[in-house]
C-alpha cells in the first residue's frame, strides 16, 4: 500500500509522485498524464487588452488539467465560478436572524449522515437522499433556491465523512425541540436520508462571504486521505461531475460574465496558436480554446 509521498519541483503546478503511480497503475493513464502536464506545455499565446485603460499584455497558453485537487487549476476554477454565481447571490437579501419565523433569505445549510464505509455509494446516496428531502413537501414550501456542494473526507478506519453544504433562499426552517420530539427540520430530513443526520445552519456575513465558503469544500488535500490509493479513487471518482449544483429559483440563471479590468473596463482576448506542422489545429479546438480562455486567465 502507497503511502503519501508529495513534491512541487519548479515549473510544475501540482506534483503527487504516488498519486501519480497508482493513477497509473489501475489504468487512468490519461488522468495521471493530465496532472502531470499540468502548467508545463504551451499552446500558444494569448494577447489581452482592455478597451478602456489600454492595458494590453501578451501571456501564454499553457496546458491546464482542471481538476479540483490541483491548486492552481482550482484557484482559476474558483474565480470563475465567483464572477458567474456572485451577481444571482447578489439579487437576494441575506437573512439576518435564526428566530425572527418571518425572515426570508440566504442561509447556509450543512447536512452530515452517518460515516460510509465506501466513498462511492456515499455520494451517490447523498446526491439522491437530498433531491428527495428538497420534493418533500415541508422543503419545497421553504426553500426557493440551493447551491450546493458535497465534501468528502476519509476519517480513521477507512470510513468516509462525507456531507453537502449549501447556500439556500429560504424562508423560517424549524430547528426548535418541542417535548423531546426531533426539530422538524432534522425528521424531514432522516425521512429522506433514511439515517440519523446532523444539520447545522449559519447565517451569512454577506453573499460573497457564503459563496466562497461553499467553493473552500470544492478542492481536496492529500492530508484529507489515508492512502495515496484512496486518494486516487476520489481524484477518479469526480472526475467530469459538476462540483457545484444549483436549483429551483437559481436554476440556469448563471450566465458567462465578462471579465474585468482593474480600471472598470472589460478585457478582450486574441490569440495565436502554436504552429505544429505535423498536427493542424482544428477549428473545434480553437472554439474550445475561447470557451475556456476565463478559466486559464486572471485579469491583472
Amino acid at each position: 500500500m502507497s503511502s503519501l509521498s508529495s513534491k512541487s519541483p519548479k515549473g510544475t503546478s501540482f506534483t503527487h509522485t504516488a498519486l501519480y503511480q497508482h493513477l497509473h497503475d489501475i489504468g487512468e493513464d490519461k488522468i495521471a498524464y493530465s496532472l502531470e502536464k499540468c502548467g508545463q506545455n504551451q499552446r500558444g499565446i494569448i494577447m489581452v487588452n482592455c478597451n478602456n485603460c489600454g492595458y494590453n499584455r501578451v501571456t501564454t497558453l499553457d496546458y491546464r488539467c482542471n481538476f479540483s485537487i490541483c491548486p492552481n487549476c482550482y484557484r482559476k476554477r474558483k474565480n470563475r465560478i465567483l464572477r458567474d454565481y456572485l451577481p444571482i447571490l447578489n439579487q437576494y437579501k441575506i437573512c439576518n436572524s435564526h428566530n425572527n419565523v418571518m425572515g426570508y433569505g440566504l442561509r447556509f445549510l450543512t447536512i452530515s449522515p452517518k460515516n460510509y464505509s465506501c466513498m462511492e455509494e456515499g455520494f451517490e446516496h447523498i446526491r439522491k437522499s437530498f433531491q428527495k428531502f428538497i420534493r418533500r413537501k415541508y422543503i419545497q414550501e421553504r426553500i426557493d433556491g440551493y447551491i450546493y456542494c458535497i465534501e468528502g473526507k476519509q476519517k480513521e478506519g477507512r470510513t468516509w465523512n462525507i456531507h453537502l453544504h449549501a447556500i439556500i433562499l429560504s424562508k423560517f426552517l424549524d430547528m426548535i425541540k418541542r417535548n423531546n420530539e426531533k426539530p422538524r427540520l432534522i425528521r424531514e430530513a432522516e425521512e429522506s436520508f433514511s439515517g440519523d443526520v446532523h444539520i447545522d445552519i449559519k447565517l451569512c456575513r454577506n453573499q460573497e462571504h457564503a459563496l466562497n465558503y461553499l467553493l473552500k469544500y470544492i478542492s481536496k488535500e492529500e492530508n484529507c486521505f489515508q492512502t495515496a490509493e484512496d486518494y486516487a479513487r476520489y481524484v477518479v471518482y469526480t472526475h467530469n461531475k459538476n462540483l457545484i449544483v444549483k436549483g429551483k429559483v437559481f436554476r440556469g440563471k448563471v450566465a458567462k460574465q465578462p471579465i474585468k479590468c482593474r480600471c472598470g473596463g472589460y478585457l478582450t482576448f486574441s490569440f495565436e496558436f502554436e504552429i505544429d506542422i505535423r498536427k493542424e489545429v482544428s477549428d473545434k479546438a480553437q472554439r474550445d480554446y475561447r470557451e475556456r480562455v476565463d478559466f486559464y486567465y486572471d485579469p491583472p
